[in-house]
Formats: structure tokens, C-alpha cells, sequence
């Protein structure tokens, strides 16, 4: 599938040249460079990595940390209060489930949702 490459021509004139559809030629050049014969271009064609981070893995690991020191006192690990910092660290709204993600690539599983529950009685628990 080296058409588009070598004229310029845009998937749909592929396509009509061809006789196929659109899809078909997406998954004819995806078979031809599985197959290997498509020239390589450097390690910017695979897929990978860190393509949305927020913060570079260095500047996670220095955020976790205090965190996760906190923790190691004895104290529970707490979503929310991290979550409002991250957020005041990147200057903008994150689901929770980044703040989960991040904290499980840093090795901590430990970690509670919510000190306690919001409709609890804390005397018949006993707190």
C-alpha cells in the first residue's frame, strides 16, 4: 500500500482507485506493514508510552512521595485531599481514576475511597 505514500493521494482516491472502501485500504496498509515490507520510520510509528501525561514520571514520583511518607506513619491514604491537590498541580479538572492509576504505578494499593461513610452514626461504630 504504498500508493498514498509515493502520489500524495488521500485514503479516499486510494480507495476509488483501488475498487474498495475507505476501511479496506486502512486495513490493506495495516497487513502490508504488519507483514513487514513498509519502510520503518523510527520508533514514532509504535505505539506507547506517555502520550497524556500530566506530569513527567519524575515530577509524579516527587508528588506520590509526600503522600505516600503520610502513609507510612500509620495514616490511611485518602483519595479526595490528593485529588484536589492534583488537580491544583496540573491547574485542571482529573477524573479520580487518574489519581488511582498514579498512585497503583507507584507501587501503593493501600488506599481508601473516604475516611468514613457520610449518613454513618459514629457512636453506635464507635468513633
Amino acid at each position: 500500500m504504498l500508493l498514498p505514500a509515493l502520489t500524495g493521494a488521500s485514503m479516499d482516491t486510494t480507495a476509488t482507485l483501488l475498487g474498495v472502501g475507505r476501511n479496506q485500504v486502512c486495513v490493506l496498509r495495516r497487513q502490508f506493514r504488519a507483514a513487514g515490507n513498509a519502510p520503518s520510520f523510527g520508533d514514532h510509528d509504535r505505539r506507547g508510552g506517555r502520550r497524556r501525561e500530566l506530569l513527567s514520571l519524575e515530577e509524579e514520583t516527587r508528588f506520590v512521595q509526600g503522600w505516600i511518607n503520610k502513609a507510612k506513619e500509620g495514616r490511611a491514604l485518602v483519595v479526595a485531599p490528593i485529588h484536589v491537590a492534583f488537580e491544583k498541580k496540573v491547574g485542571k479538572r482529573v477524573p479520580k481514576s487518574t489519581i488511582y492509576r498514579m498512585l497503583g504505578r507507584h507501587g501503593w494499593p493501600k488506599i481508601t475511597s473516604n475516611t468514613r461513610r457520610p449518613k454513618a452514626d459514629a457512636e453506635s461504630q464507635g468513633k
